[in-house]
């Protein structure tokens, strides 16, 4: 009797009502004269009301029993109520177990809304350049019955960590056996916090915390963050897509013309120098029975610290001396694009030689070049060849 009605944005209060608490299953006269969807039925031609949709939307492809059903603190009322009204008196039995509601993401002048003008869309981020995905944790590092304030500077900085993160999770290998009773001890701590009402932030808490356990070797950590990454859906093993441009289609082309003529006048050693040259940069080639076909792979190059309190002097000594051959090569060459020389630095790496060889690629770009001496004083332990070209178009922006 004390319900306020008509409160909620958009709803306006209908007079025509015997009791306000009612709502309408099939409307047979419109509000809206544009209104082009309808239907005959025993109840006269017509469409259904908002909420009968929903029930029978969710009934079709989800059957008569939900056990979790989400929706905004705005559809408490009278939305949900209303389909459990309406669903559980059609059905004659409980219709859904649970319901999850998420509280407002709001920007600095409140609640974002599509009346206002200011509405936030997945579509609007991507045309930004932001990756969805750092949206995303950005969301689970609060909880969802919290209000959320979104600004760009917390999305950059959620971009950033989502970047660390995937660096980390890719630099893992499948090295050693995995440790069954940490899995279970980390694993159920995960599981603990999700069962918390979704306690997603704490979650991430234990995400990072496996990965800086130095106890657990990378066989053990993958199965984690494989078995975590079910619930978060970060894509955290997952290699990005590889874009290829025209320019370079067009060069791997032709190289396989010339490799083909090559073959034909069976001078295999040219033929087989085209394969090797190409598979250095990251070109893969597949001679089939229609062809020859050829795929780009990702190039992600894991650089291990030295710890010196691990090698003993001499060893160093004779990996510095290595690194000083691939050092003085690249001086000649002039830049990184020789995939076997950042083989070789990525096997055999220190600091130290990570500085001079980016002194030489970037020393025509000085500010490019603190951006990466500030990655390495940050221990960045996996790079990516694209790290170098993709620092190098934002700042040519």
């Amino acid at each position: 009797d004390e319900m306020v009605v008509g409160v909620r944005e958009g709803v306006e209060s209908d007079s025509n009502k015997h009791n306000q608490a009612d709502f309408v299953l099939w409307f047979t006269k419109s509000k809206f004269e544009d209104q082009e969807l309808k239907w005959e039925s025993p109840w006269g031609l017509g469409y259904p009301g908002w909420h009968i949709e929903c029930s029978c939307i969710s009934m079709k492809h989800c059957g008569e029993y939900l056990d979790i059903h989400c929706g905004g603190v705005d559809n408490i009322f009278p939305h949900h109520t209303n389909e459990i009204a309406q669903s559980e008196a059609y059905l004659g039995h409980k219709w859904c177990n649970y319901w999850v509601h998420c509280e407002h993401l709001n920007d600095k002048n409140g609640k974002m809304s599509k009346s206002s003008g200011d509405f936030l869309t997945v579509s609007l981020l991507e045309e930004k350049g932001y990756n969805p995905l750092s949206y995303r944790l950005m969301c689970l590092q609060s909880h969802y019955r919290k209000q959320l304030v979104f600004t760009y500077e917390n999305l950059d900085n959620a971009e950033k960590a989502y970047k660390k993160l995937k660096q980390k999770t890719l630099s893992l290998d499948n090295d050693g056996v995995m440790d069954a009773d940490a899995f279970d001890k980390y694993n159920k701590e995960f599981i603990s916090y999700i069962n918390d009402d979704m306690n997603t932030s704490s979650s991430l808490t234990v995400l990072y915390d496996v990965l800086k356990d130095d106890s657990l070797n990378d066989a053990t950590k993958k199965a984690l963050v494989e078995s975590f990454d079910k619930v978060l859906s970060l894509d955290l093993l997952k290699q990005e897509e590889i874009k290829v441009d025209d320019e370079l289609i067009k060069f791997v082309e032709k190289q396989i013309e010339l490799r083909l003529e090559a073959k034909k006048n069976k001078d295999f050693l040219t033929a087989d120098k085209i394969r090797d040259e190409l598979s250095e940069k990251g070109i893969i080639l597949k001679d089939t029975k229609e062809g020859t076909t050829w795929s780009k792979k990702e190039v992600i190059m894991k650089f291990n610290l030295f710890k010196k309190k691990n090698i003993n002097q001499m060893e160093m000594d004779e990996k510095r001396l290595m690194l000083k051959e691939v050092y003085d090569e690249l001086k000649v060459k002039g830049n990184l694009s020789n995939y076997s020389l950042l083989e070789k630095i990525a096997s055999n790496y220190d600091e130290y030689m990570l500085k001079k060889v980016s002194d030489i690629v970037l020393q025509d770009n000085k500010e490019l070049l603190s951006l990466i001496k500030e990655a390495i004083s940050e221990n960045v332990n996996l790079y990516d060849l694209r790290y170098f070209s993709n620092l190098n178009d934002k700042l040519k922006k």
